[in-house]
């Protein structure tokens, strides 16, 4: 509402220090193998992996795949920090795969302020979650009789292990530059430069707060710092993931600062687009 004090806060070049948790992903599967791989070796390199990413970010605690990766039949999708699965017990039949494990969420710390090259790509962590009840989730991959060759193919048609440029491909538009600079850290964007010349952007308003729902649903809290540019008519624009927080929180980040409303930055005297980054703090209301 008008003259609420905002949830999120316009850094501009004064970015506060955030904390980053620590992670290594592993690389995909290879498709299209010469043999069918045995059960043993299917479970070795899934227990090795650090978790596994669901391509679909499908939600449900049980998912059927057919023998192309293609989930069979409709489902719920679910945020892409709540879309990864730790493996506890692997089955390889002649007709199927099963996989059971537990829904996980990536969660990120930082260990240096935004800015510095060397601290803004984080490593991720795996951590146990259950925003669906007990968590447990229960994957089926369909084996075709007449190909049993193909097997790795569509384990990596519904599964990246880790995250792989596909699946970075594929995520929501904020997650991507984020995940592509994971993956090829030269490619870092750069820090907002200072512009003396420039008046600052006014954050003039902010509606109800949508993060009491997130830290309900996910007991999340922390903080995520977004990118955007605040256009000509102080409307934000560009919106991106700059440090995300995890555990379902940054979809409700983003969402809440679209909704905020700007005076625009200015240079003498006219309205300029400005870029900033808003951290949104998730917190105890």
């Amino acid at each position: 509402m008008p003259g609420c004090a905002p949830r999120g806060k316009v850094l501009g070049m004064n970015v506060r220090w955030l904390l980053v948790v620590l992670v290594g992903l592993g690389s995909g599967f290879a498709a299209g193998g010469q043999t069918a791989p045995t059960q043993q070796e299917i479970e070795a390199k899934l227990k090795a992996a650090p978790f596994l990413m669901i391509r679909g970010m499908y939600a449900g605690d049980k998912l059927n795949f057919n023998p192309q990766g293609t989930l069979a039949g409709p489902a719920e999708k679910t945020f892409f920090s709540l879309s990864a699965m730790l493996v506890e017990q692997v089955q390889l039949s002649d007709t199927q795969l099963e996989i059971r494990g537990r829904r996980a969420a990536l969660t990120f710390r930082y260990k240096g302020p935004v800015g510095l090259q060397r601290d803004l790509m984080p490593d991720v962590k795996s951590i146990s979650a259950s925003p669906y009840g007990t968590g447990d989730l229960d994957v089926i991959i369909a084996r075709d009789p007449q190909n049993p060759d193909s097997l790795e193919s569509a384990l990596n048609g519904a599964f990246a292990v880790g995250i792989d440029d596909k699946l970075a491909g594929s995520a929501p538009y904020y997650w991507q530059s984020f995940l592509r600079h994971y993956l090829h850290p030269a490619d870092i964007p750069a820090s907002i430069a200072s512009d003396s010349g420039i008046r600052t952007p006014i954050l003039r308003y902010a509606p109800d707060s949508l993060l009491r729902d997130a830290i309900k649903r996910f007991h999340v809290t922390g903080v995520s710092v977004v990118r955007l540019t605040i256009d000509t008519n102080g409307v934000p624009r560009d919106v991106y993931l700059l440090r995300p927080l995890g555990m379902g929180a940054d979809e409700y980040a983003v969402a809440e600062v679209l909704q905020y409303r700007f005076t625009p930055a200015t240079r003498h005297g006219q309205p300029v687009p400005k870029d900033v980054n808003i951290e949104v703090n998730f917190r105890d209301f």
